[in-house]
């Protein structure tokens, strides 16, 4: 057993059982965010875990963990194989239809193996420089960061992550300019959406109030919780989240850390700017809050805008439920909606590279309760929207129920 399952293995003995304080209004959307591990969902009240699934057998994802991939998993990857052989080639026809399975053209250069040997060093590589300049043990961190999830009052423990933070902001560059850069393509995308004024007007101040973060306020032990849950212990699932109530998002230093090791930082907007845009379009998407007891208790002023495309996927798609997975079906459109202006003008070929890069994370997602499937996103919420079909020269079909765009000239 590797370091790594260590750390979570052990911070699993607490983080699922304990319970913390509640807090009104609160969303936690993870990204759908390893291949073999789906991201933890939690109560927007309660902050206990609402859907954990991993996958039996364990597997190895992109944070480096050891172990046989899952029979499940193993399929998954033949299926994604059989279908995209000829993506590993030239992209455009005749020698592939990128159109008839996006699904297969973006997931079918992933490979665990790929991001095991690449991202496992990487992280491990951090850990070990931590450990290094704070005189710590490497084989002692896993203890010491469940613990100080755990403990993370005691100023020992919050001394440690306060460092950890630090360190980590000292080994990776500033994400701000790539931050704003991505909420001006959003801003642009809500700017075409066919809403009300008024929601245009809420979503775009909802937009500006948003910031990043990858550091919890150590002072309070809420929001350390559940950065230890939903990032993990060490901070390093690759994943993000909203927190609507702190008016940021949580972009966890395993996603950065990831998308550091297979792009560096020329492409670290290729890889980040997909958990960016859905995390933002969770402030002013379509969710519905629920309290610990799973009494509905409000939802997003501006779901009604989204209804009707979700009541039209809900009736449409096997396995879609509009309540349950609205606000991840809406965040998943806010986010293909920036990405399609980011990549306006690139040539189909340009856009399937950025897209693998920005979509690998959910590539081997099933659907959970609240995410949908991997192949739903990306064949339908991705392929069908009008806007990235201009991208990649694809049509959309008729009967599709994605949210359509406003001409340009036409606001």
């Amino acid at each position: 057993m590797s370091w790594r399952v260590s750390i979570l293995c052990v911070g699993a003995l607490w983080i699922i059982p304990s319970s913390v304080h509640a807090r009104d209004l609160s969303i936690l959307a993870g990204i759908g965010a390893s291949s073999h591990n789906e991201v933890q969902k939690l109560n927007s009240e309660s902050f206990i875990p609402k859907v954990v699934g991993t996958s039996p057998g364990g597997g190895t994802n992109g944070s480096g963990r050891n172990g046989s991939l899952p029979g499940a998993a193993a399929a998954r990857a033949l299926e994604i194989i059989k279908g995209s052989s000829a993506v590993l080639g030239s992209l455009g026809p005749p020698a592939f239809d990128r159109c008839s399975n996006l699904y297969a053209t973006v997931c079918g250069g992933q490979s665990p193996k790929d991001e095991e040997t690449t991202v496992g060093p990487k992280i491990q590589g951090f850990m070990k420089s931590f450990a290094k300049a704070n005189h710590i043990g490497f084989s002692k961190l896993s203890g010491l960061f469940s613990n100080g999830v755990r403990h993370s009052q005691n100023p020992a423990f919050k001394d440690l992550y306060g460092k950890y933070f630090d360190h980590f902001d000292a080994s990776t560059p500033p994400l701000g300019g790539m931050f704003a850069q991505a909420k001006s393509q959003l801003a642009r995308a809500i700017a075409k959406m066919p809403v009300s004024q008024s929601a245009r007007e809420g979503m775009e101040a909802k937009l500006t109030q948003i910031a990043s973060t990858s550091r919890p306020n150590l002072n309070n032990p809420v929001e350390v919780e559940e950065f230890g849950t939903l990032c993990g212990p060490d901070g390093m699932e690759p994943t993000a989240y909203a927190r609507p109530t702190e008016k940021d998002i949580m972009i966890c230093p395993g996603l950065v850390l990831r998308a550091l090791a297979l792009g560096g930082t020329a492409e670290l907007e290729h890889y980040l700017l997909h958990a960016i845009g859905h995390e933002c379009t969770h402030h002013f998407g379509a969710d519905i809050y629920k309290n610990a007891a799973g009494k509905t208790i409000g939802e997003s002023p501006f779901r009604g805008e989204f209804i009707n495309t979700l009541t039209c996927y809900a009736n449409t798609s096997p396995g879609i439920n509009a309540a349950a997975m609205g606000g991840e079906i809406a965040a998943d459109i806010g986010s293909v909606k920036a990405m399609a202006d980011r990549l306006r003008g690139s040539s189909p070929e340009d856009a399937i590279k950025f897209l693998r890069a920005s979509m690998g994370p959910i590539c081997g997602t099933k659907a959970d309760g609240v995410h949908p499937s991997d192949r739903f996103r990306i064949n339908v919420l991705l392929g069908q929207d009008p806007d990235m079909a201009q991208v990649l020269h694809c049509q959309v079909p008729a009967s599709s129920c994605a949210l359509p765009h406003l001409a340009e000239g036409s606001l």
